[in-house]
């Protein structure tokens, strides 16, 4: 049977949630940063509710196979930030 829990390169039938443990104040705005297997940065806008921010992945959007390094940032009403804690995912190659 195969492994569902798996992400794989390029696959799109993905939601990417990460808990930031956050139940208090305005959030006007959500990313989930990331680092990619190739040292990348960047950043990707993110729904945030119930103290979860997620994306949806799309074409193109997980793009190598590897360990990703992905975490929530959060801009709140009062322009404070605050980073989330780093969470890292393996990515693998289809067909491993």
């Amino acid at each position: 049977m195969p492994d569902l829990q798996k992400i794989y390169k390029d696959q799109t039938a993905l939601e990417i949630r990460l808990d930031t443990g956050v139940t208090e104040g305005t959030v006007t705005e959500a990313l989930i940063k990331y680092k990619a297997p190739d040292e990348t940065t960047g950043e990707w806008e993110a729904d945030f509710a119930a103290g979860v921010v997620s994306v949806t992945c799309e074409d193109g959007k997980i793009d190598q196979a590897g360990t990703w390094v992905l975490w929530p940032y959060l801009t709140f009403a009062d322009a404070t930030e605050a980073p989330g804690e780093a969470v890292q995912v393996k990515v693998w190659e289809e067909g491993q």
